[in-house]
């Protein structure tokens, strides 16, 4: 699909942004050997006050909260695991703040050639964008620095608290700087690590499904070799 997509639009290459695909590099991997991965972090804050906006997204704060540690978290783990060619990590505020030296050390990476139209998005999205997705309405846009600290409006008190707490470290290791905001309370704090524990199990059980479904595989497996000699890159993980 990906491919027939690319030729309609004369591209030899492909990609995919879909931000949870951070659970499944491991898989993407197996399949697509030649893959680039390319890891977009933005302040988790962020991430948080734009969730609570999407019309798609059902799960409370607690979650989304926990999606974003879980990215990080897993995205550094791939950073250590996958070789320099196959592993690409951006900061959302870098890009939005100087796109065009942004986008040449990821076309570095990506070995594809920079264009400045790759910093008006607004000039391709009435094609690539479908009119139904109206959370998307900013990419008919020119690029903006609005949404960046967006959460200062965006979150509630306590979850300023809560995401503060919870993800202090993970923030500052990433270059976010907190606020003066108190500590979470207890039962904020409680409920999250509640969310946060269902969440490990969770993967926890993925982990084990995945290791049974290949060790029980009754033929060998064989990785998708792209064909033409052309790279697949996923891009991922931008959160909303």
């Amino acid at each position: 699909m990906f491919r027939g997509y690319a030729r309609r639009f004369g591209k030899p290459r492909w990609g995919d942004k879909r931000p949870g695909y951070y659970q499944n590099i491991d898989e993407l991997i197996r399949l697509f050997p030649d893959a680039q991965i390319v890891h977009l972090i933005r302040d988790g804050r962020d991430c948080v006050g734009s969730l609570k906006q999407m019309p798609w997204y059902r799960l409370d704060s607690y979650h989304a909260t926990a999606t974003w540690a879980e990215a990080v978290d897993y995205g550094r783990a791939a950073a250590r695991r996958l070789p320099p060619d196959s592993f690409y990590q951006m900061r959302y505020e870098e890009l939005i703040e100087d796109p065009r030296a942004e986008l040449s050390a990821l076309c570095a990476f990506l070995g594809e050639e920079f264009h400045p139209a790759m910093c008006e998005p607004n000039r391709v999205a009435g094609i690539a964008v479908p009119p139904r997705k109206a959370w998307h309405d900013n990419t008919h846009r020119s690029i903006t620095r609005t949404s960046a600290g967006a959460w200062q409006e965006r979150l509630e008190p306590w979850e300023i608290e809560l995401c503060e707490t919870v993800l202090a470290g993970r923030l500052g290791k990433n270059g976010y700087q907190p606020s003066a905001a108190p500590r979470a309370s207890a039962v904020d704090l409680a409920r999250y690590a509640r969310v946060a524990a269902m969440r490990r199990l969770a993967r926890r059980k993925r982990k084990l499904r995945d290791r049974w479904w290949r060790l029980n595989e009754p033929t060998p497996g064989v990785a998708a070799a792209l064909s033409g000699g052309a790279t697949t890159y996923t891009s991922g993980i931008e959160e909303p």
